[in-house]
């Protein structure tokens, strides 16, 4: 899985350093949540990122908001492009 599109955010040196990725789906919230990344809180009926993995042993769940995985989905179409 390409996941060269995450090494801008800070998150992500601490998320997939070690990691083996399950998913990473789209979702909408049902309650609160806070982004991974900015630490915005991700409101419930908005939608966000969802990336699920094994970090170290344990299984893990990661959110980011819309405007970080934005972010996200613009540096991979860099990589792509390259």
């Amino acid at each position: 899985m390409n996941l060269k599109g995450f090494s801008h955010l800070p998150a992500a040196k601490k998320v997939f350093t070690n990691t083996n990725i399950f998913s990473i789906k789209s979702r909408t919230s049902k309650k609160e949540r806070k982004c991974c990344n900015c630490k915005k809180t991700i409101s419930a009926g908005q939608s966000y990122q969802e990336i699920v993995g094994r970090h170290f042993g344990k299984t893990r769940t990661w959110r980011f908001c819309n405007t970080c995985a934005i972010q996200k989905d613009v540096v991979d179409e860099v990589y792509r492009r390259a």
